[in-house]
């Protein structure tokens, strides 16, 4: 039932104020602006040179100018030139600069004379910011080429930014960018585009778009149904139906170029569509899959249930998933969900307890997408 969709995790929720932001239409401002002040050169690493900077960091000179590089930017010089992503953050400005040109100096020895892709803006005080160093081969996909190509159509069908909490207000919202990367996570509010589910609660439709213009992560399409989602915009009960990923690599085509023609190609929202009768008719073989019938001996049923779950797990090959705390929590959470009135306990109601029982369960998220996982497999072999 659950899949692996969500991007996001408590480290959304550690996001400064200044990256969150409450409309595409702000999410589109700042990107615009980014974009309009950025400016891809060449850089070589023989010109490169590392020195402390005033400002307690440090700064790279090249060709006459100064280079202050952001975080991303230093974790990526290291990198190249085979020091640890966090050696220019951990030591002393003196000793990272050190470092640094020492590592310059071997990288240079070793015949590395291609020029790097570098990424530059206009700084506050005068030199010039350093945002990225790309390979020779990276295809930047600008975020404000993204809004404007893939998600302001978007918001003409309907959708809209995923808010957890309307009283919250912009903190909440499922937009987020950075000078690192760009997340957004819509959802389609109309009682038309949700799936209704057996055990009473109304799929709705979900997509993520994801994006780096410095080459921290692939530019990425994930569209899915789903149950809920919290305020970290965990996604809970969510089923898989469309996953595009392009690597920013030069071709002849640009990532974006790239992405926008597979989703075209695999209809657009419509392949969300496709997937209903898929997931309806998963839920409805496993609410019609007997696990247990009601006994006047409450704990016979939670025995019995448990006993049957198990089985079907072990058949489906994902029995090591679940612990027998869980398979007892689940099964008390699908003795409630179940009809009263029906013949006894489905492997629906099962499904849906364990999967809300391992979110109390354990605070360890890849855990959590383990068991839902599971889940999924099991209802797609066993249902």
């Amino acid at each position: 039932m659950n899949a692996p969709i969500s991007l996001a995790g408590s480290r959304w929720t550690q996001r400064p104020p200044d990256q969150r932001h409450a409309s595409v239409a702000a999410l589109l401002d700042r990107a615009q602006a980014r974009k309009a002040c950025g400016e891809t050169r060449p850089i070589a690493v023989a010109d490169l040179r590392a020195a402390p900077s005033g400002d307690g960091g440090i700064a790279l000179h090249a060709g006459g100018e100064t280079l202050l590089p952001t975080p991303f930017a230093a974790a990526q010089l290291s990198r190249w030139v085979g020091l640890p992503p966090k050696a220019v953050q951990v030591l002393s400005p003196a000793l990272g600069a050190a470092a640094l040109n020492e590592r310059i100096a071997v990288t240079v020895a070793q015949g590395e004379h291609r020029p790097w892709k570098a990424l530059v803006e206009p700084s506050g005080s005068g030199a010039i910011r350093l945002r990225a160093l790309n390979s020779p081969h990276y295809a930047r996909a600008w975020d404000a080429d993204l809004i404007e190509r893939l998600l302001l159509p978007l918001l003409d069908e309907g959708w809209a930014p995923a808010t957890a909490s309307g009283l919250m207000g912009a903190r909440q919202a499922g937009l987020f960018s950075s000078d690192r990367d760009l997340f957004c996570f819509l959802v389609h509010p109309g009682e038309a585009h949700r799936l209704r589910a057996p055990h009473g609660r109304p799929m709705q439709r979900g997509l993520i778009v994801r994006n780096s213009e410095v080459g921290g992560v692939a530019l990425r399409l994930r569209a899915f149904w789903f149950d809920s989602f919290c305020t970290n915009h965990m996604i809970f009960g969510a089923v898989g139906a469309l996953d595009l990923s392009v690597a920013h690599r030069r071709g002849e085509r640009s990532p974006l170029d790239r992405l926008t023609e597979a989703w075209g190609e695999a209809g657009g929202t419509a392949s969300l569509a496709r997937d209903t009768e898929v997931a309806r008719a998963v839920a409805e073989r496993a609410q019609d899959t007997l696990l247990a019938r009601w006994s006047p001996v409450p704990r016979d049923t939670l025995r019995d249930t448990v006993e049957s779950f198990s089985e079907r797990a072990r058949r489906a090959r994902v029995r090591r998933r679940f612990t027998t705390r869980l398979l007892r929590e689940g099964a008390a959470l699908a003795v409630r969900l179940a009809d009263p009135q029906g013949p006894g306990v489905s492997l629906w109601s099962m499904a849906c307890g364990v999967t809300e029982a391992v979110q109390s369960a354990t605070p360890h998220q890849d855990v959590r997408l383990g068991v839902d996982a599971a889940v999924g497999r099991l209802l797609q072999v066993a249902a």
